[in-house]
């Protein structure tokens, strides 16, 4: 009787199948093993692990639906499949958590890999279906191989850019600074003068290799220069012009192939990101009182559009068009805002800097109606003035002080009347005048 080998390692990717030889007689129906990865650990120890996830695996013969809360401690999830064609769907709701000291802190993610996800187990050999992930500590990839199934690379900040909404034609309206900057430190370099326009520029968004400008004087625009920009150089492109409906561009963000602009008392005006001149907006959000600043959620494409005026924060789809209704708005006396400005996403966790009453408070990313933040930074101490922009790394905020001209920086969790850690692109060092609006990191 002929001997069926039966391989007994196979690790794959996050969503991997790996056919095995079918241990059953000949005439058996033949069979593979199909493993879900669910936790793995960088080269440093941290262990990175999918929570709250629902993975539906359908294939010629059956339907597999593996749920991680099932057993929360598991490391992995498996299943004996037929060999042919399969894909796998990630439902919405999935998280990442980052384990260290026997804490867990969430990770903001973005899924980047298709979803459902095609492949195939094929009799007697390995499939390698990687699921990825771009998240704020860089690119997650689940990937092949026996003793790497996750490879996660923490990238820290390597820049910050500040724009300044006081500059003139003479002076830099973009100042990049290094990450540990403090004090009267100068910046790397400076993007402004005569040919890039940038009089007023507010708000800023990072979109790859390119900065993002939501500028003001002389004419109503979006500018676009190159990340690693230095002097007074032209844009690479411009939207500008009567048919792009600009009036008063505040915020900028960048999602799934779109550029996003607040235009302040108009709505949203939505573009895809390559748009260049006078070109119409592809769809409007209107209806939202005074926006200045908007952040969106990459894993749930929800957009966070406060109005300053209101002193609420609406949320919508990101996908939404026309005057729609918000699904859900945070806004009341116990939340404590009174004109918010800048908002970020990180964690799960929604924090709102608010210019009129220099708070920075924080709230969970679902929260609806008049709820208390978690949070506040206030007080004598932080030196929190009339606030614009801020910008959140895993471990830092970065917020833009008006008052004291400058961009002060608080530990990412934290609370009550402290100081500010660090603060920098201090009035007079290196440019005069520089009235700090936007921030971005990358």
């Amino acid at each position: 009787m002929r001997a069926v080998h039966c391989p007994v390692r196979t690790v794959l990717g996050f969503v991997a199948a790996s056919a095995l030889g079918a241990c059953a007689a000949p005439d058996s129906p033949a069979t593979g093993s199909l493993t879900i990865q669910l936790v793995t650990a960088t080269p440093g120890g941290t262990e990175y692990r999918l929570r709250d996830a629902t993975i539906t695996v359908t294939g010629p013969e059956s339907v597999e639906v593996f749920h991680t809360e099932d057993n929360p401690d598991r490391g992995s999830l498996s299943a004996t499949v037929a060999v042919g064609a399969y894909t796998a769907l990630l439902d919405p709701g999935w998280r990442l958590e980052r384990v260290e000291s026997f804490s867990e802190t969430g990770v903001n993610a973005e899924l980047i890999s298709d979803n459902p996800l095609h492949f195939t187990v094929e009799f007697d050999q390995r499939t390698t279906v990687p699921l990825r992930f771009r998240t704020n500590l860089g690119e997650i990839d689940l990937s092949q191989g026996y003793d790497l199934v996750l490879d996660v690379d923490e990238v820290a900040v390597q820049g910050i850019v500040v724009s300044s909404s006081g500059a003139a034609q003479t002076e830099p309206g973009l100042a990049v600074f290094a990450p540990d900057a403090s004090g009267t430190d100068a910046p790397l370099r400076t993007i402004g003068g005569f040919t890039t326009t940038l009089d007023h520029a507010s708000s800023i968004a990072m979109a790859g290799h390119e900065i993002v400008v939501a500028d003001q004087l002389p004419e109503f625009a979006i500018d676009v220069f190159p990340r690693d920009g230095s002097g007074d150089l032209e844009p690479t492109r411009r939207i500008v012009g009567d048919s792009t409906e600009l009036s008063n561009p505040s915020g900028v963000a960048v999602y799934n192939g779109e550029l996003y602009v607040a235009n302040r008392f108009e709505g949203i005006l939505v573009f895809p990101l390559a748009a260049s001149g006078d070109v119409a907006p592809t769809r409007r959000i209107t209806g939202l009182g005074e926006t200045r600043q908007i952040a969106i959620d990459r894993e749930t494409g929800e957009l966070f559009a406060p109005d300053a005026r209101a002193g609420v924060i609406r949320v919508f789809p990101a996908t939404a068009s026309g005057p729609v209704a918000p699904t859900r708005t945070i806004g009341g006396p116990t939340t404590g805002l009174h004109e918010p400005c800048g908002v970020a996403l990180i964690f799960g966790k929604l924090l709102v800097a608010d210019a009129s009453n220099g708070h920075i408070s924080t709230f969970r990313e679902l929260d609806d109606g008049d709820t208390a933040p978690l949070r506040v930074i206030s007080s004598s101490a932080t030196a929190l003035g009339f606030l614009a922009d801020l910008a959140v790394s895993p471990d830092e905020i970065y917020v833009a002080n008006q008052i004291t001209h400058d961009v002060d920086v608080f530990p990412i969790n934290a609370s009550g009347n402290l100081a500010p850690t660090r603060s920098f692109a201090r009035i007079g060092v290196a440019f005069h005048p520089f009235t700090p609006f936007g921030i971005a990191l990358f």
